[in-house]
């Protein structure tokens, strides 16, 4: 788990705090499928569909290990869902 905090420098000298919001980010679980869903329709709408990104997604499922959500307590602001790319699979089929 990691946890945030952020703090940036407005003008020289000065520091600007943001509020503190605690943002926890966590590998991805099956649990989270639904929320990541509803973030999605509510980030991208319903022309999300229509995208090449999610057209090449829907092809190759996405790889638990490499993917994180980002929560503000229970609430889900973000979700980063990644697969390996053929050559990394490749490779790992080839030292089983």
């Amino acid at each position: 788990m990691l946890s945030a905090g952020s703090g940036r420098r407005s003008a020289p000298g000065r520091l600007w705090r943001m509020s503190d919001i605690s943002l926890t980010i966590l590998h991805e679980t099956p649990a989270d499928s639904a929320a990541i869903e509803r973030l999605h329709a509510r980030t991208f709408g319903p022309g999300r569909f229509a995208r090449s990104a999610f057209r090449i997604r829907e092809r190759l499922a996405h790889d638990l290990a490499l993917s994180f959500t980002a929560r503000v307590g229970t609430l889900m602001v973000g979700s980063i869902r990644q697969t390996r790319s053929r050559r990394s699979a490749d490779a790992a089929s080839a030292r089983r």
